[in-house]
This record gives C-alpha cells, sequence and structure tokens, in this order.
C-alpha cells in the first residue's frame, strides 16, 4: 500500500453520527415517512398563499425586543474582548447575541491550526466515489506543497455562502435598498452562523479533511472559524453602514416583515397538515411537530426558519 491510499484508509470512517448528528436509525424511518407524505400530497404552489388574504400584522407597542434564550442571563462580553468586531448597538438588547457571536478563543486557534494543515473541503454534496477521487488528488498537491492549504479559500467560501444567502433574504421577504441593510442587521451574525452550520449538518457538506502525522487524515468542521468569519463580514458590510441600530421602531416594522411572512407559510403549512391527515386517517396520522421537522426546511427555506425563529421565538409552526 502506497502513502496515498494509507491516508485514504486512514480517513475516518465511522465518524459520520459524531460529524452530522446522525442517528441512521431515525434517518431511515423519517425517509420512509417522507416518501409516504411525497406520494399522498403534491404541496400547494407558493402562488396560492399570495393569492389569498394574509393576516394583517400584529399591531404592538413599540418595547425593547427581549433577549434570545440563547446566551439569556449571560454577561454581555467586552467590546474589547470581540477582536475586530464592534458593536454598534448602544442599547441592553442590542449588544448580545444574536448581534454578536461568542467565540471559545482555544478552540478558535485550533481550528485556524487545524485548517493550517488541511488540505481540502467539501463545497457541495459529492458522490463519495467521486469525493475519493478528489481527494486522493488533492492529497498528492499537499504533500508537495504543504503550505498550500486551504484557509483563505474556506474564507471565501463562507463569505460566498453569507453573499448568497443575503440576496435570498431580501428577494423572500421583498425588501427595498432602504430595508436590506437594517433587517440583515437585526437578523444578527448568530442567525446566519447558525443557517450556515445547520445547512452543512444536513446537506453534508462544508467540513474539511486535515493531515495528520502517521500518514492519517480526519475531517472536521472548523465550527469557531465559520463563526469568526460571519463576524467579520458583519463588520465590513453592516458595521460601516449609517443605520438606526437603536431604532426600536425600525426593529419593530422589520419584525412585522417576517410576522406577514410567517403568518402566510403558517397557513400554508397547515392547510397540508390538514390534507395528509385527511388521506392518512386517524391511526395513521402525522403531528405537526414530526411535519415540521421533515419538510419544514424543505417547504419554506431553512434560512426563513432561522430568521422566524429569530424573531418571532422557538415555537413557530407548533
Amino acid at each position: 500500500m502506497n502513502e496515498i491510499d494509507q491516508i485514504l484508509s486512514n480517513i475516518d470512517k465511522d465518524d459520520d453520527e459524531r460529524l452530522f448528528n446522525q442517528d441512521t436509525a431515525e434517518k431511515n424511518k423519517n425517509d420512509e415517512i417522507v416518501r409516504l407524505i411525497d406520494s399522498l400530497a403534491e404541496p400547494p404552489g407558493a402562488d396560492e398563499g399570495d393569492r389569498k388574504s394574509e393576516p394583517a400584522p400584529l399591531q404592538e407597542e413599540a418595547h425593547e425586543p427581549e433577549p434570545l434564550e440563547t446566551g439569556a442571563g449571560e454577561p454581555v462580553p467586552e467590546v474589547e474582548n470581540l477582536g475586530t468586531f464592534t458593536l454598534k448597538g448602544t442599547k441592553p438588547w442590542n449588544r448580545r447575541e444574536p448581534y454578536l457571536i461568542r467565540i471559545n478563543p482555544d478552540v478558535q486557534k485550533s481550528d485556524r491550526e487545524s485548517l493550517g494543515k488541511s488540505f481540502y473541503f467539501v463545497e457541495d454534496a459529492t458522490n463519495p466515489d467521486e469525493l475519493k477521487l478528489i481527494i486522493k488528488q488533492e492529497i498528492v498537491a499537499f504533500l508537495r506543497r504543504p503550505s498550500d492549504h486551504i484557509t483563505a479559500r474556506y474564507e471565501d467560501f463562507i463569505y460566498k455562502i453569507i453573499i448568497s444567502s443575503v440576496g435570498g433574504v431580501s428577494k423572500n421577504f421583498k425588501l427595498d435598498p432602504a430595508t436590506e441593510k437594517l433587517f440583515i442587521y437585526h437578523t444578527g451574525p448568530l442567525t446566519f452562523y447558525k443557517y450556515i452550520r445547520e445547512m452543512f449538518s444536513n446537506k453534508k457538506y462544508g467540513y474539511c479533511y486535515k493531515y495528520l502525522p502517521g500518514n492519517k487524515a480526519s475531517r472536521f468542521f472548523p465550527e469557531e472559524f465559520i463563526k469568526e468569519i460571519v463576524m467579520k463580514w458583519f463588520e465590513e458590510n453592516i458595521n460601516t453602514l449609517d443605520l438606526q441600530f437603536d431604532s426600536i421602531q425600525k426593529y419593530e416594522e422589520i419584525k412585522k416583515i417576517v410576522s406577514s411572512r410567517y403568518y402566510r407559510d403558517l397557513r400554508v403549512f397547515n392547510g397540508r397538515l390538514e390534507q395528509l391527515n385527511e388521506k392518512l386517517g386517524l391511526d395513521r396520522s402525522i403531528s405537526r411537530a414530526k411535519l415540521f421537522q421533515l419538510k419544514g426546511g424543505e417547504w419554506f427555506g431553512p434560512l426563513n426558519l432561522e430568521i422566524y425563529r429569530r424573531f418571532l421565538g422557538g415555537v413557530i409552526f407548533m
């Protein structure tokens, strides 16, 4: 066995559950339910929801946003401990998550060291046989030039995902240029990080291969590095703007935009749930929570769902 084949044979083959939070038995069961759902009902087109009258957004008195459950009650990091990231808000509610992301500096350093030893990252879902061939080619190139690691390319990869996501948000929520940047600001870097990490885990890409001593290689997600890059993008593209960062009125206007879109999607979701359970019958009915788990991301978009969670709380569609 030559050196390259030895590395390939030593790449972790049993770490899918650790890397992707995968329960094989649960996945197989869910796949069976999804096939049943797809065979029973063709989801109505998105335009159907647009044609029906939408509920009026909630009319609420402007008030300071409640902190998210994530990190609530924990001390707010000091500005000087956030590296080059600056907190533009001056109120308690916009100087915590989701307006920043807590980063573990020790793990962040480890991620950078691992990326410095990494020869390849998976940019999209790839056929296993094709991926094996690519990895073999990349290992050869890396062993010849070990200084040609993937750090800069991976950063650019994350930037492109953020830019594409921002464009999708603007389109999905029909934002005009004057609203878009403030909408992204209030959505916050934490929301975009959660979306990216969940997408990588669900679709099984975005992970890296690092070279280890003894002709070994290992897969990993550089999670703290991804957080760092999301924060960097916000620093360069949002924090440099002259926006009404502290305006509660503007925040409430944005929340109403999200609420309006959510109620439209909620109506579509309820219609599909009713249609499915009519065909399944009482003895095989599917719960709201299960249907949302299996089809929510596909039907309404994973980034939209993260935005709903950010502005409306974690009990959406329940």
